[in-house]
């Protein structure tokens, strides 16, 4: 065994602590040590204060958005100039300047936009006729057209033309600041006539249909997918019970008790008050194409697929399986001086009802020379004639034309006019007037065999819609006609 005394440990210790310290010492001279001054990064932090008035622009730094509007501050600029520019989406040209910061303080810059003319906006009124009124949101200017308005506040403006004897007007636009508009509106003269359109009135269609008249002088005119509005003469009033908004209304009739009756492309309701009645499971179709009352009350209903007879509690239907009807599809109805039903088919020609009895007159037999057509679009007794109108197909080769019934004999008869008119349906005022609706206007044929023919901005037919489709005359003598596309035209007492 070896042993070891204390002095020969601490000799040993002491070995080992200087092997460390001497390893310590070799390697920190392998490396290169740095004996200079350390070179610091300078942070930029000058600031930059924009304001401006208005406030409210999008502050950008040489081109670059800063996230913030006027005022704020701009922070961690460099020193020198800077390129800044304001931007504000009512304003058409962006504000645009240099600034050159200097140190340690903070630059302040403050933009009065409002003294600068090109920030204002211009707008240019105009109107045919001139010396219309201007109101601008509401508010009369105290001058009329033509006039133009200089130092204008960007933003809406609603500008509103008012004329004697012309229907007012107005557009809603939206001008920037440094913007330059000009507003024209061609005012209509409504000292003959009106027109009522969706843009000028709160009618729900510029498509319409039918129109009837009331006994407290209410017209209820129907539309072609949009539904049943009251026109009292100021105000519209929209009806629906759930159905009508997408249905084509097809025939309006007002009974002996005041209820008004609405048929439509998929059925049949009723109005009484504000009750609606549906009828359309008792009919043998749901497409509803006329209506007509006779003189017991009885409420008679054309359909597709036959003919109905309604006394208030039980339907009669008739159609070629138990009647002398050749042809189901029922188009017109009309009722005569004599208590009789006259019926229009689409194939069938002319069927006369009375009490029980039947008379069929067959137009393409009665008219084969002519070869006219036996599909009657509408029929109405006029003067003790009964007038019609029947629609040919070149396919058949059968013939459109104007027939009347004169001494036990049809013939063709053409209106005193230039042009041909293709008529939808018929109408008598209280003088004894006829009303023809067609598709190419309105036209008055009166009792002395003289025709009139109504389809120019004359009388507020504009844009070439004159496709009229029914009339009536109210009971301050005006003549309401409704238009497909082209809305409701109300032609003044005194000028037709």
């Amino acid at each position: 065994m070896q042993i070891i005394h204390l002095n020969d440990m601490i000799k040993y210790k002491s070995i080992l602590i200087i092997i460390p310290a001497l390893y310590l010492l070799i390697t920190s001279c392998e490396k290169e040590v740095f004996t200079g001054v350390t070179e610091v990064t300078k942070i930029e932090s000058e600031k930059l204060f924009v304001s401006s008035n208005p406030p409210g622009f999008r502050i950008y730094v040489d081109d670059k958005y800063m996230g913030v509007v006027t005022p704020d501050t701009i922070k961690w600029l460099k020193s020198g100039t800077h390129k800044v520019t304001l931007k504000n989406d009512l304003y058409l040209h962006d504000t645009i300047f240099t600034v050159n910061l200097a140190e340690k303080i903070v630059n302040k810059v403050e933009i009065n936009l409002l003294t600068n003319q090109n920030f204002y906006a211009r707008i240019y009124c105009m109107s045919l006729p001139t010396g219309a009124t201007i109101f601008m949101n509401n508010v009369n200017t105290g001058f009329t057209t033509s006039r133009q308005f200089n130092g204008l506040i960007p933003g809406n403006y609603n500008i509103k033309f008012k004329k004697s004897m012309c229907r007012d007007d107005s557009v809603a636009i939206f001008v920037k600041g440094g913007q330059y508009l000009e507003v024209f509106k061609m005012l209509e003269d409504t000292t003959r006539s009106v027109n009522y359109r969706t843009h000028n009135s709160k009618i729900i269609s510029n498509s319409l249909t039918k129109i009837i008249i009331d006994k407290n002088n209410n017209k209820w005119i129907g539309s072609v997918n949009k539904g049943l509005v009251k026109f009292d003469g100021k105000n519209w009033t929209i009806y629906d019970n759930g159905f009508l908004g997408d249905a084509r209304i097809t025939d309006l009739l007002i009974d002996k008790r005041d209820r008004l009756w609405i048929a439509y492309s998929t059925g049949l309701v009723m109005l009484e008050g504000n009750s609606w009645s549906t009828l359309t499971g008792n009919l043998p179709s749901n497409v509803v194409n006329a209506l007509e009352q006779d003189n017991d009350g009885n409420i008679w209903i054309g359909t597709y697929n036959g003919l109905v007879k309604y006394d208030g509690v039980n339907y009669q239907i008739f159609n070629k399986s138990n009647s002398p009807l050749t042809d189901n599809n029922i188009q017109a109805l009309t009722l005569l001086k004599n208590g009789s039903i006259a019926i229009g088919t689409a194939r069938g020609g002319i069927f006369i009802r009375s009490n029980s009895n039947w008379l069929h007159h067959n137009i393409a037999e009665d008219l084969a020379e002519d070869k006219i057509a036996n599909n009657v679009i509408d029929l109405i007794e006029y003067n003790n004639v009964l007038l019609a109108y029947v629609l040919g197909d070149t396919f058949e080769g059968t013939r459109s034309s104007y027939i009347r019934y004169i001494n036990g004999a049809w013939e063709k008869y053409s209106l005193p006019l230039q042009f041909a008119v293709e008529p939808v349906s018929f109408y008598i005022d209280s003088a004894n007037n006829l009303w023809i609706a067609g598709k190419t206007g309105l036209v008055k044929l009166n009792t002395a065999n003289q025709a009139k023919l109504f389809n120019t901005q004359d009388y507020s037919f504009y844009s070439n819609n004159y496709h009229c489709t029914s009339t009536v005359l109210d009971k301050s003598g005006d003549i309401y006609t409704t238009i497909l596309d082209g809305g409701l035209v109300k032609i003044k007492k005194g000028y037709y």
